[in-house]
């Protein structure tokens, strides 16, 4: 059925968002610096009493690094003046507005030896009533953790300058002979709110009713379970949840769809049908009803081809599958260096070979910024007498570096204020050197995944930059070859929408189609002048907008 001409289309694209990182931070001592400033800072200090802060002596960035992870790689502060405590202070730049808060959860994992006894006792700094709150002690010898959680009064916590102080001391002081050390492994704290802006805006009106902010427009899941969403802004993206009470480690997601750039059709066809089963009810391979099943709708959007139009570019974009590239060229790249980059016949075909040159170690820049993405690559790390050298894959402000001698892998983070830091290493021998391995990345959000010939390396969260970045390959003092490049968008499982409005007879038709998918693409019509590209789409339904 031909719907009408001059038609304005605007799609409902749907999209899953990891959106922890937006609800849940865990601010920690990792990357951090002395030179650093405005941000996390810890002291260490002795006295025979508990001081208002600030107070102490700051850590040493050799320091930091050993309260940054729990590996058992340990600060100690040691004091043998009588009745003076070995004490640490800690102090954590709220990721958050104060007004924002609804949990802080505080955690020292460590020690404290005395005369008079073993163990630590950490209080939280109550600025409103000066005073240390909240106290919690252990009375271990070796590591223990001791968490101190908050969920009323938050604003009595963080301060006018949007710090959080934390003492930690050992339970009991010096003699004056025998000394009082605290040992700290990793300190952490945790802090959660319950409101978070979605990255693509407007929200749609996803049940296409025409009421704009209802709450049924995004769909929120802490661990793969819904929960209660109060309100929602679809204007400014804004979703505001009953609860921000998580806990570290949960997995927070927002499923909803965002509104196109509106645009204008030539022509827009619907073409409602309905499936037909036969049924054997008797086991005799003779029908004895035809049942009706589930309508469907086909359809194609018919738009005036604009070349160059980015709008149009990131409109039909998305309807593709995923990028593949053989490396039968370079198409899909960009050289960074001069030499050190060519495409080779390697091992019976075509490869990327990025190599050192003329001093030049051999880099390619992807053509498009990526986001949330899945991606598997073939590489290959010819045999090499260097240790240092190694093969980089870096995306967004990340980087995963390829040991091929032992055969290990890291990952690291690049900060603009502090360099590049590790966050995680894997064991020896996971991806060695003269022979082809499938290596998978998996980014979505603050969630990193990390495989290599199907077994998985790394899975953890940390905190990412929502906005795309850039994908680079690149090597150091080494020969790699790469092949068979996937990379696919991570979108939501939720189909998208479609709004379509013109006019009829002098009154405004406005409809609204629902579960719509784009199973083929867009096909391009050239026949015609100007050229033509026509979108075929099903929809699962269909109804008025009034």
């Amino acid at each position: 059925m031909y719907a009408g001409k001059d038609v304005t289309i605007k799609i409902q694209r749907a999209v899953e968002e990891d959106v922890t990182h937006k609800l849940a931070v865990v601010l920690s001592y990792l990357g951090v610096k002395r030179a650093d400033s405005g941000s996390h800072e810890a002291y260490h200090h002795s006295a025979d009493s508990e001081p208002t802060p600030p107070f102490g002596t700051e850590l040493a960035d050799d320091e930091y690094d050993q309260i940054a992870r729990s590996d058992d790689t340990r600060f100690s502060k040691s004091t043998t003046t009588n009745l003076e405590y070995a004490i640490m202070l800690l102090r954590y730049k709220c990721a958050f507005a104060e007004s924002e808060v609804k949990k802080i959860v505080v955690k020292f994992e460590g020690y404290g030896t005395a005369p008079a006894g073993n163990g630590v006792t950490m209080k939280i700094w109550d600025h409103v009533s000066s005073a240390w709150s909240n106290e919690v002690s252990g009375t271990a010898g070796t590591d223990e953790t001791l968490t101190i959680t908050l969920t009323t009064d938050i604003g009595n916590y963080i301060d006018d300058d949007g710090y959080i102080w934390v003492l930690v001391r050992t339970t009991n002081p010096s003699d004056g002979t025998t000394a009082a050390e605290l040992y700290c492994d990793y300190a952490s704290c945790f802090v959660s709110r319950a409101k978070f802006t979605v990255d693509h805006t407007p929200i749609s009106d996803r049940d296409m009713d025409g009421v704009a902010d209802e709450s049924e427009h995004v769909t929120v899941k802490v661990n793969g379970s819904e929960v209660t969403v109060s309100s929602v802004d679809d204007s400014e993206g804004l979703v505001i949840l009953a609860s921000g009470d998580f806990n570290e480690g949960d997995v927070i997601t927002c499923s909803y769809r965002y509104d196109s750039d509106p645009f204008i059709a030539q022509e827009f066809t619907i073409e409602p049908k309905q499936r037909i089963e036969g049924i054997d009810g008797l086991g005799s391979n003779v029908i004895q009803i035809w049942a009706p099943l589930l309508k469907e709708i086909d359809g194609s959007i018919k738009e005036v081809l604009k070349v160059g139009d980015a709008d149009q570019i990131e409109r039909t974009k998305p309807l593709a599958p995923e990028d593949y590239d053989p490396f039968n060229n370079l198409a899909l790249w960009t050289k960074l260096t001069s030499y050190g980059v060519a495409i080779e016949n390697f091992d019976g075909d075509n490869r990327l070979k990025l190599y050192e040159e003329n001093s030049q170690h051999g880099s390619v820049l992807f053509i498009r910024k990526i986001k949330d993405f899945d991606l598997t690559i073939k590489i290959y790390g010819y045999q090499n007498p260097y240790a240092s050298s190694r093969t980089y894959i870096h995306f967004k402000s990340y980087s995963l570096e390829i040991y091929h001698w032992d055969g290990w892998i890291r990952l690291l983070r690049k900060s603009s204020e502090s360099g590049t830091y590790l966050i995680a290493q894997s064991a020896d021998g996971v991806m060695g050197q003269n022979a082809w391995h499938t290596l998978r990345l998996r980014v979505h959000g603050s969630h990193i995944q990390v495989w290599v010939d199907g077994s998985k390396i790394f899975d953890l969260y940390d905190y990412v930059d929502a906005s795309e970045g850039d994908l680079r390959l690149a090597i150091y003092a080494r020969i790699t070859y790469f092949d068979d490049l996937k990379i696919k968008a991570i979108e939501a499982d939720d189909e998208n929408g479609i709004i379509a409005t013109w006019s009829q007879a002098g009154s405004a038709v406005k409809i609204g189609l629902d579960g719509v998918i784009f199973p083929e693409g867009s096909l391009p019509i050239p026949k015609n002048e100007p050229v033509y590209i026509v979108t075929p789409f099903k929809a699962r339904s269909i109804k008025v907008i009034t």
